[in-house]
């Protein structure tokens, strides 16, 4: 897995220096806006659970910026989830292939 240098390659990208804005967050993750929105506003589920907000961020205009240190954090933490859940799939797949195994040479 190529490594990402959030540091160097897109902190001379912002428009306000120090701040993100959500469209770059969005792009880094590979989600919509609109995903890194609800981590700012907080949205309720189809079941009617309310989540909070998870990122801070201050409008300014039209545009939200986020301050730099928590893009950062928060994107570290959106990665390690998908790694999780990834982690959680590859297990699951490798149990269910060695129980089909089992099942069929049983037979």
């Amino acid at each position: 897995m190529a490594s990402l240098d959030l540091n160097n390659e897109l902190k001379a990208s912002t428009r306000l220096p120090g701040y993100w804005m959500i469209s770059e967050i969005a792009v880094v993750i590979g989600r919509s806006e609109q995903f890194v929105l609800n981590a700012i506003s907080g949205y309720r589920t189809p079941s009617g659970r309310q989540v909070p907000p998870r990122l801070a961020a201050w409008k300014a205009g039209v545009p939200w910026y986020v301050p730099h240190d928590d893009a950062l954090s928060y994107i570290s933490e959106y990665v390690s989830s998908l790694q999780i859940v990834a982690f959680r799939l590859k297990r699951h797949n490798q149990g269910y292939k060695v129980h089909s195994l089992t099942s069929s040479t049983s037979l």
